[in-house]
């Protein structure tokens, strides 16, 4: 398993949520300076990043954002703070939009973040297994 580098960002993300698959395939996209890696939360890193902070590793309902993972590993962000930390990251206008939306409550936006999670099977999908990752973007997901 790949050592994270700690100039970056590691992603947990649900590998069985098609939703949260399309998400990563956009942060992706948009992330041109590759700052963000990668691993599915029930992979062992997810696990294993999911107890350093304390949190339950059967927890799969949300995104979490561990800057600076594992050595400079601060707060770890989730829900909308999660995804406001990613979006700012991204190229225009996707960190506009985040700025925009940073200027909201947190709980207006961890509301809209539970209601679309707790639908996301029903209304993307859920897949078998995690789906792996081309050769090309392969040495971004630290749990392959």
């Amino acid at each position: 398993m790949p050592i994270p580098d700690a100039s970056k960002t590691l992603i947990l993300y649900d590998g069985v949520c098609g939703l949260c698959n399309r998400m990563i395939r956009f942060i992706i996209l948009n992330d041109k300076a590759e700052t963000f890696q990668f691993a599915s939360l029930q992979s062992g890193l997810g696990a294993e990043v999911l107890s350093r902070y304390g949190r339950d590793p059967a927890d799969v309902d949300t995104i979490c954002v561990a800057p600076g993972f594992p050595e400079r590993a601060g707060e770890l962000l989730i829900r909308s703070r999660g995804a406001l930390y990613i979006g700012k990251r991204l190229r225009a206008p996707w960190s506009l939009v985040a700025r925009l939306l940073d200027s909201l409550p947190d709980s207006l936006l961890d509301l809209g973040y539970r209601i679309i999670a707790a639908n996301r099977y029903r209304l993307f999908g859920k897949m078998d297994a995690c789906p792996i990752p081309s050769p090309s973007i392969r040495k971004r997901f630290l749990d392959i």
